[in-house]
């Protein structure tokens, strides 16, 4: 398991998915990633999700958003 990227801002850290289509995978691989950090999570910060894609389904993005999980459509 490995994360594509870790964003730091002041406010919260962003676990990045970064997938050419992003579906089920992608918020699977991201929701695993919040889960396993937030049981030692070495920051001292919140966690937050998103998933970077050049296109997501509309039933794909409404299933990340229950999930607060941001995607953004490069």
């Amino acid at each position: 398991k490995r994360i594509d990227a870790i964003g730091i801002r002041a406010d919260a850290i962003w676990i990045i998915e970064v997938r050419s289509t992003a579906g089920a995978s992608a918020l699977g691989a991201v929701l695993t990633y919040l889960h396993l950090l937030r049981d030692d999570n070495p920051f001292s910060l919140p966690l937050a999700g998103a998933i970077i894609t050049d296109r997501a389904d509309d039933d794909s993005k409404r299933v990340m958003d229950a999930y607060n999980i941001t995607t953004i459509e490069v």
